[in-house]
């Protein structure tokens, strides 16, 4: 399955013409958007990976408003160290006006931003809860680029590089994913990485 799996991150990888190089452009970028992920079904996945913590901020028609949800996301666990997709606010209101014009979607940015701070106020609590609990916020997994799906129970492979996020399989055990994960970490040769094994 592993196999099957790294030889279609690989295909993919090759059809966009990326060469998994460190110092490339970016390989299998979804979007060009950081921790901005398109789904199958069109819309956008907002995702933060910090410390081997990934952080969900949520599903939006906009890819835009995806990216404004992980930068706040960012923000809320970086503070003022965070470098955000968009340096201000017009920066995003120009993005996601242009966007609009675009895709011809129409998205209520009033219904937008109260998904958006739910979503952010959990991540908050989650981390709050957390620190009180002396444990490492929202970690699912003690294996890097793993966490645990809560519908299905399995292990998530994923790898973050230059901002986007990609996944590598799910499986029964956290050590197939870790597995998995540095797999293809050796294939994107990130020289400053640590593998789990």
């Amino acid at each position: 399955y592993m196999s099957v799996r790294l030889d279609a991150f690989i295909a993919k990888n090759l059809a966009l013409g990326n060469d998994n190089s460190d110092d490339g452009d970016g390989a299998i970028s979804t979007s060009d958007l950081k921790g901005v992920h398109r789904l199958k079904s069109g819309k956008f996945s907002a995702q933060l990976l910090c410390k081997g913590v990934t952080f969900c901020v949520g599903t939006y028609k906009l890819a835009a408003d995806a990216a404004l949800a992980r930068d706040k996301a960012l923000q809320l666990i970086k503070g003022s160290n965070a470098k955000p997709n968009f340096a201000t606010e017009q920066d995003h209101k120009r993005s996601r006006a242009a966007e609009l014009t675009r895709t011809g979607l129409e998205a209520d940015p009033r219904a937008v931003q109260k998904y958006m701070s739910v979503k952010l106020d959990a991540i908050s609590s989650t981390r709050r809860d957390s620190a009180d609990n002396g444990e490492r916020a929202i970690l699912t997994s003690d294996w890097k680029g793993v966490y645990r799906c809560k519908k299905s129970g399995k292990y998530c492979a994923q790898l973050g590089f230059k901002g986007s996020i990609f996944y590598v399989g799910k499986y029964k055990l956290a050590s197939d994913a870790a597995l998995a994960h540095d797999k293809a970490l050796k294939l994107f040769k990130v020289s400053n990485a640590k593998p789990n094994f």
